[in-house]
């Protein structure tokens, strides 16, 4: 079984699709959520490596992916 056991989905998106009343503001959340996700996996990145350069290269490469 896996994560979302035997659903098609996570039970988030309805509540999501439930709490937002038209596709468009749907749209929004989900690039909102998706910024919010790429940049913290850019700070990870970045806190991840030492040397300064890498890590901004990094955090760079991690959010433009």
């Amino acid at each position: 079984i896996g994560f979302a056991g035997d659903a098609t989905r996570l039970p988030t998106v309805p509540l999501l699709y439930r709490a937002l009343p038209n596709d468009s503001a749907r749209v929004w959340a989900q690039v909102a959520i998706a910024v919010v996700c790429w940049s913290a996996l850019a700070f990870a990145v970045a806190r991840s490596v030492r040397p300064p350069v890498l890590a901004r290269a990094g955090a760079a490469r991690a959010h433009f992916t």
